[in-house]
C-alpha cells in the first residue's frame, strides 16, 4: 500500500465488508449446540462475524467442557472414595471452578453476562 503524501491524512474507504462467522465443521456435541443457539443473536447485535470466530469457538469449546465436568459429577457425586477407602471431594470440582472462570470472561467479552447487555 502507498504511503499519502507527507501532511495528507490516509482515506478510509466509507464501508468495510464484515465476512460473517462460520462454524467450524469439527465442532460438535455441546459446542456446537451452544454455537447454534447463541449465533444468530451475537451476529445481529455485531458481537460475532470472521474476526470474532476464533474467540466465540472458544467459548463454545469451554460451555462443552463445563458441561462435560457437571456430567460427570452428577454421576459420580461431588465425593469420591479413594482406594483407600477415603472420602474425598471430587477431584473435577476445582477444574469446574477454573473452567466457569475462563467461560464467564469469555462470555462477558461477548456481551453475554446481564451486567454487558
Amino acid at each position: 500500500m502507498k504511503r499519502p503524501p507527507k501532511g495528507k491524512l490516509l482515506e478510509m474507504p466509507t464501508t468495510i465488508k464484515v465476512e460473517p462467522a462460520v462454524m467450524p465443521e469439527w465442532l460438535e456435541g455441546y459446542a456446537a449446540e451452544f454455537w447454534r443457539e447463541h449465533e444468530y443473536h451475537l451476529a445481529q447485535a455485531g458481537h460475532l462475524d470472521a474476526a470474532t470466530q476464533s474467540m466465540f469457538t472458544l467459548l463454545c469449546i469451554t460451555y462443552s467442557q463445563l458441561r462435560g465436568i457437571a456430567d460427570r459429577i452428577a454421576k459420580d457425586g461431588i465425593t469420591i472414595t479413594t482406594p483407600t477407602g477415603r472420602l474425598m471431594q471430587h477431584p473435577l470440582l476445582s477444574e469446574q471452578l477454573r473452567t466457569w472462570r475462563l467461560f464467564r470472561q469469555l462470555s462477558r467479552d461477548f456481551y453475554m453476562t446481564p451486567k454487558r447487555k
